[in-house]
């Protein structure tokens, strides 16, 4: 009885980045589910960047963006997460991302 009133207690004090990461965890996601969206976040990021200024480094921003993204990724799902969050990505668009990762894709119908 102790010990469910501990786990009560340890997801109530929880963030929502440590919720995300046992979700994913518990779910067998694979470490590249969120890949897509933490790129497609950065890339967005440069986007507004380079169109709040009047220069030509939109390349460069967009090559720094991507970088930013390699290595973030390369942190693995509670690098991701904690990244995504502090960048205004919601915890339920975070939640749903890894949810359709684990989603089994339809089979292709075989060529005849």
């Amino acid at each position: 009885m102790k010990r469910q009133a501990e786990q009560g207690l340890d997801q109530q004090q929880a963030t929502p980045a440590d919720k995300l990461v046992t979700l994913a965890e518990s779910m067998g996601c694979d470490e590249s589910a969120l890949d897509d969206l933490v790129h497609g976040v950065a890339s967005k990021q440069a986007s507004a960047e380079n169109n709040a200024h009047d220069d030509d480094l939109d390349d460069e921003r967009h090559d720094l963006a991507s970088q930013q993204a390699s290595d973030i990724n390369n942190g693995g799902v509670s690098a991701q997460v904690a990244w995504l969050l502090e960048n205004g990505v919601t915890a339920d668009a975070i939640e749903s991302e890894l949810r359709e990762s684990v989603q089994p894709q339809p089979a292709m119908e075989p060529r005849v």
